[in-house]
Formats: structure tokens, sequence, C-alpha cells
């Protein structure tokens, strides 16, 4: 009995190292599949595209299979960054999302990322 005690107490008391991030990606991975992200977030340049659909997908509530479509897109592109996405012509942004068919999503999403929203269907209004 003693010795279940003292392996008891020790593995209570054993030290556990805190969960610390390492770095900006890391830290905003801590956000997703949770909720959405207290704070509004700014894409650097430098974050890849699949980050951003997550975090905007997320705070669209999609579901998971709603998600998971979207970012296929993104996916057979090559998972470019936020940076390239910005600097694509507004067709090559909706030939990346050539299948889809949540143009609101898609017109917000560009409005998150890029500043401005596109249509996805058409090049004006």
């Amino acid at each position: 009995m003693m010795n279940r005690l003292a392996v008891f107490t020790a593995r209570r008391t054993g030290a556990v190292a805190p969960i610390v991030p390492t770095s900006v990606a890391a830290l905003r991975e801590l956000h997703f599949p949770l909720s959405k992200p207290p704070l509004p977030i700014t894409y650097l340049d430098s974050d890849p595209l699949e980050y951003a659909l997550r975090i905007e997908a997320r705070c669209f509530q999609f579901d998971d299979m709603q998600y998971t479509r979207e970012l296929a897109f993104v996916r057979i592109g090559d998972n470019p960054t936020v940076g390239d996405f910005r600097n694509m012509t507004g067709q090559q942004r909706r030939e990346m999302f050539w299948g889809s068919n949540r143009q609101d999503f898609f017109r917000m999403f560009t409005w998150k990322v890029i500043g401005k929203p596109e249509h996805l269907y058409t090049e004006g209004w």
C-alpha cells in the first residue's frame, strides 16, 4: 500500500512544463477549431492562405464539411501565402475557388484578406 501511495504522490507532484507557443503561427493555432479568435486578426503576407481560410470559415460558422470543401480549393492551388493571394488578379482568385458554391463566403473572405469584396462569378456588380 505504501508503494502505491508513493507512486501516486510522485505523479501528482511531478513538474509539468507549460505549453508555450514558440512563434506567432503556433500562437494562432491555439484558436482553431474551438472558436473564432477573440480579437480580429490582421493577416501577414507570410501567413499561409490555409490559415486565413480556417479562421474566416470558423468566424462564418462553417461546419467541417463546408470548411473542408473550401480548403480543398486552396490546397489544389498549392496553398499560396496571403501575400500571393493579394498579388493575384481578381480572375486568378476566382479561378482558385472555381468549384465553390459559397459566393457569400468568397465575398467576405476577399474583403477580410485583401480589403475589398469580390464577386465569385462575375467581375463587376
